[in-house]
């Protein structure tokens, strides 16, 4: 990937899970990230942040976001960390959010900003293939796909491990306590919330593949690029 050291550009940025950890990351950077002068939220809720940059969509029903298609206009990057915890939902539920919305925005960016990168927020196990043993990887794959035949010019596709919060949590989650511990000791198995927001920019602003999947070590090894 090239280094963003030197690089002023005019952009904006679409922003979706702004309310999520990995998502909230990736929008607080974004707004303060040299050469953007606009950055979209686009969420389910309120992304709760105020700046002359932003401005936060609140949207119902990602099945149809005709009604917003107006926000996707001249965008140059997205950062699509819209996700969910599978074990709070049903399988179709999961299936939905996972694949069918993810479905709905790229029909609207191809059409409307059809020259956009694309970063997408997955997870370390997503098989393409569709033969894991767990059905959130197999789901994660098949949004995967959807990402990487779009017909947008960049496509890359992130696959962390364990993601660390950078910043604690406004509800702590069981599986950081568990977690953290061993993040500690062997940093390897996972990155930081905002190491990870802050390649997913990166990737999608300066690297010139086609497509690219990066899994777990290669989030590692790219957050040593000085920006």
């Amino acid at each position: 990937m090239a280094s963003l050291t030197g690089l002023h550009l005019v952009m904006k940025i679409i922003v979706t899970g702004a309310t999520g950890l990995v998502g909230g990351e990736a929008l607080r950077q974004a707004l303060t990230w040299p050469g953007v002068t606009e950055v979209v939220s686009l969420g389910r809720r309120t992304c709760g942040i105020d700046d002359p940059k932003l401005t936060d969509v609140v949207h119902d029903d990602f099945s149809d976001l005709r009604a917003v298609a107006d926000h996707f206009c001249g965008v140059d990057l997205c950062v699509y960390c819209l996700a969910a915890y599978s074990y709070r939902m049903s399988r179709a539920q999961y299936a939905t959010i996972t694949v069918e919305y993810l479905r709905a925005f790229l029909d609207v960016i191809c059409e409307i900003s059809p020259d956009a990168a694309f970063s997408y927020f997955s997870a370390e196990g997503a098989q393409l293939n569709g033969r894991s043993w767990m059905h959130t990887l197999n789901v994660k794959g098949r949004a995967e796909t959807l990402v990487l035949e779009s017909p947008l010019p960049r496509r890359y596709v992130f696959r962390p491990g364990y993601i660390n919060p950078t910043s604690p949590r406004e509800n702590p989650m069981l599986m950081d306590m568990l977690a953290a511990p061993f993040f500690r000791v062997l940093p390897s198995i996972g990155v930081e919330s905002a190491d990870l927001a802050r390649v997913m920019i990166e990737t999608g602003l300066a690297d010139m593949r086609e497509t690219a999947v990066l899994g777990n070590a290669d989030i590692r090894d790219a957050t040593a690029i000085p920006q």
